[in-house]
């Protein structure tokens, strides 16, 4: 059930029985694993686990501490506790999207000390190019080079990563070792864990009727929703084909097997160098830093594959070997408040910065019976926490499998033409002026896609205690708003992009001005407007779907970008030309591709509005990105 299979990646792929299984790796890559965490016991460290994928990674149609990626989290936090090391597990998956709009700037969003990261996006990206960009760029930007595991990944991609020097591998589903529920008096006799999570063919509502355990509300005395919430199974924002809370629950353990198997070999393996060789523990068994180098360099230098084949009409073919800073507003990501587009934004001269709404409530959630185990039901996170408090641990290969298997096997077309740098179409006469019209869109909270985020608690929410963190969050203005500047620090590749759309409707915060900034010119001298500070949060508009922006934007409509003072305008024309759809409801614009900057390390300002339309355009700034 928790088998993982050691394959000769240059010769044979993964065997078919590894999917229903643990999953596969290599021997290198799996010494590499144990080295990882023996470096993390040693040095009383972090160790990271992160997901990026799509909606049924992200755990939609259930809590969000019920993802898979919690389910993880929540069982092995008292064993890397126990053995001086912080579990950090974030679940950074979105909802209707793939990877592409956080991976190009993925040592900001993901964070840049990671030491696993997994990829769950196989619908969404069915692309080679897609993961390959992905992987490269969470290897280039985290200081640790992770190991790389995919589900349901391209193997072929892996394969040359790894060939590059990356470790990677596969998790499977663990399916193997779940007991068939043929019906419901059956099901009683089975498990808890694993009651409705396979079933029999003739039999499949069983396990359809049974995947949902959610309750959106407990009742309590110091808060009292404003909205009504959904009693029983949410109702809206799902998908019949998301897994329910039993498979997350199972992939949770295949994932915590996976990890406890090399962390039983690296207990092993320093208890038996230590024997021989007396301590402390020889630097070769458990530094990193050369060992990392050795894997950015592998992928800096390789022969050009999948990304570099695609990169044509999409994006700068360099950002294949170079990493990405970048700031956004879609959440959940790594340190949140310094993360945000926000923490970039120059203010307006009454000091105006677009207003984050406060949630509805702070704190800890009352216990949501949800979340709770049923009485008869096995609490492996007890078992393990019990275990590790009394000192046992996992001493042989036996042990490992007769003792922690069972009870965790019941937890179941076109060219990208940048204008150059050096020809600005006009230059500016005046002081950039940040505008006051600019608001923000999205979630509310923090979220940072661990279990310890507080997100998600609008008063506009039909189910708080749902808990999810991903949102598409953007600064939205249209050509009322003024400027939005921003200040973009460590640019030495000469490379700046964002993803930016135009369809989140009208701004309501600039509803019955006539004027950029309402006609406020002298900002410094009106003291502060402490309405400007209380603007409700913008609703999203209507961008779960791809819409075509030459029927959004009015044919007058100019866009304007300034970098360190150099304007550039654009037409309509140009503008749809040069923005690029890579993927459904993901934008990219590429502003600065400048190779001649490449090595000079400097700030730059960049400051970007729309002009000539009025209100009846509109533009969100999602995501900045530069190296």
């Amino acid at each position: 059930m928790f088998h993982i299979s050691m394959i000769n990646i240059t010769s044979e792929g993964p065997p078919a029985a590894s999917g229903s299984q643990g999953g596969w790796t290599t021997q290198r890559s799996f010494a590499s694993l144990i080295r990882r965490l023996i470096h993390a016991m040693m040095t009383k460290d972090t160790f990271t686990v992160v997901l990026a994928g799509h909606s049924a990674a992200a755990g939609h149609d259930n809590h969000f501490n019920q993802s898979y990626m919690m389910q993880f989290h929540h069982v092995m936090e008292p064993v890397f506790e126990h053995l001086g090391m912080k579990l950090i597990t974030r679940n950074m998956a979105q909802g209707g999207l793939g990877t592409l709009q956080n991976a190009l700037g993925a040592q900001s969003i993901y964070g840049d000390e990671i030491d696993m990261m997994l990829w769950d996006s196989h619908m969404t990206e069915p692309g080679k190019w897609e993961f390959d960009l992905f992987c490269r760029q969470a290897l280039l930007g985290s200081k640790r080079a992770p190991f790389l595991l995919g589900l349901g990944a391209e193997f072929d991609v892996l394969k040359v990563l790894h060939e590059a020097g990356a470790d990677v591998g596969g998790l499977g589903s663990g399916i193997s070792g779940v007991f068939v529920t043929t019906d419901e008096k059956q099901a009683e006799t089975l498990p808890w864990a694993v009651r409705f999570l396979n079933c029999a063919k003739e039999r499949l509502d069983l396990c359809d009727s049974n995947k949902r355990r959610i309750q959106c509300w407990v009742d309590r005395e110091d808060v009292i929703p404003p909205t009504k919430q959904q009693e029983g199974i949410r109702t809206t924002g799902g998908a019949g084909w998301h897994p329910g809370f039993r498979s997350h629950q199972l992939t949770g353990r295949v994932l915590a097997f996976f990890v406890l198997q090399a962390l039983d070999e690296a207990l092993h393996q320093w208890l038996d160098i230590t024997i021989t060789q007396g301590h402390p523990l020889p630097d070769e068994y458990w530094h990193v830093s050369d060992y990392y180098d050795r894997i950015q360099q592998g992928v800096k230098t390789m022969p050009p594959s999948f990304c570099e084949d695609a990169s044509e009409g999409r994006y700068p073919l360099r950002i294949c070997r170079t990493s990405l800073k970048a700031k956004t507003e879609y959440t959940p990501r790594a340190n949140p408040d310094n993360t945000s587009i926000r923490s970039i934004l120059k203010s307006a001269p009454d000091g105006y910065i677009p207003y984050v709404v406060p949630p509805l409530y702070e704190g800890d959630d009352v216990p949501n019976p949800a979340l709770a185990l049923p009485e008869g039901a096995l609490d492996v996170r007890s078992i393990l926490a019990r275990r590790f408090q009394h000192g046992r641990l996992l001493h042989t290969k036996d042990h490992f499998e007769k003792k922690v298997q069972v009870p965790s096997s019941e937890g179941a077309p076109w060219h990208i033409t940048s204008i150059p740098y050096s020809q600005s179409v006009r230059r500016a006469n005046d002081a950039f002026t940040p505008g006051r019209g600019w608001t923000l869109h999205g979630n509310v909270g923090f979220c940072d896609g661990t279990a310890k985020s507080r997100c998600g608690r609008k008063n506009s929410s039909d189910c708080l205690l749902w808990g999810h963190n991903d949102d598409r969050g953007g600064i939205n203005g249209d050509a009322l708003s003024g400027w939005i500047v921003m200040t973009l620090e460590g640019v030495k590749e000469g490379i700046i992009m964002m993803n930016i759309d135009f369809w989140h409707g009208k701004v309501p915060r600039t509803e019955g001005w006539t004027e950029v900034n309402d006609g406020k010119r002298l900002l410094k001298s009106m003291g502060t407007d402490v309405a400007l500070h209380r603007i409700p949060l913008q609703v999203s508009g209507p961008h779960h779907r791809a819409l075509d922006d030459s029927k959004l934007l009015p044919d007058s409509t100019i866009f304007e970008y300034s970098i360190n003072g150099k304007i550039f305008s654009l037409d309509k024309t140009q503008l749809l030309e040069k923005v690029n759809s890579v993927q459904r409801v993901v934008q990219w614009i590429v502003l600065l591709d400048d190779d001649k900057i490449s090595g000079k390390v400097q700030n730059f300002e960049l400051a970007v509005r729309l002009d000539k339309c009025g209100r009846e355009c509109s533009l969100s700034v999602n995501h900045v990105y530069w190296a």
